[in-house]
C-alpha cells in the first residue's frame, strides 16, 4: 500500500516537473510585494521530516512545492473563511486547513482523513 502511495505521489509530481523553480543553491526568491509579517503564509517552508521538500507561497497567489530542481509543482493559492487553504495546480485542487505556531506551518488535509504535515519557515 506505501509503494503504491509513493508511485502515485511520484506521478503526480513528475506532472508539474519545473527545473530550477525553487531557487536552491542561494538564489534569491521574490515572494512578492506582502512580506510574511503581512500574510503569514507566504514565505519558504520546508518539511520538518527532511528530504529537502520545500513549499513556497508567494504575496500574488502563486506557490511551488517538491524537491528541487527534479519533481516541483507550481499552483495558485488562497486561504478562505478560518484558515483553510485552497491549492489550484493545473488539473486538480487540494484543500488544507492551516495553523502557523512561530515557525511552524501545520497543514491538514480536508479531502484525505488523517494527511497531515509540518513545515519550518526558512529565512531568506
Amino acid at each position: 500500500m506505501k509503494k503504491n502511495l509513493a508511485i502515485v505521489l511520484l506521478i503526480v509530481l513528475a506532472i508539474g516537473v519545473l527545473s530550477g523553480c525553487f531557487g536552491f543553491g542561494g538564489d534569491h526568491v521574490d515572494l512578492g510585494p506582502v512580506s510574511p509579517y503581512d500574510y503569514p503564509l507566504v514565505g519558504m517552508w520546508t518539511w520538518d521530516a527532511g528530504d529537502n521538500y520545500l513549499y513556497i507561497f508567494r504575496a500574488d497567489g502563486r506557490g511551488s512545492r517538491g524537491t528541487a530542481p527534479s519533481l516541483v509543482q507550481r499552483f495558485e493559492w488562497e486561504v478562505y473563511g478560518d484558515n483553510n487553504l485552497s491549492m489550484e495546480f493545473s488539473h486538480m485542487t487540494e484543500l488544507w486547513t492551516y495553523s502557523i505556531d512561530r515557525d511552524v506551518l501545520t497543514i491538514a488535509s480536508r479531502q484525505v482523513r488523517g494527511m497531515t504535515y509540518s513545515y519550518i519557515r526558512i529565512d531568506e
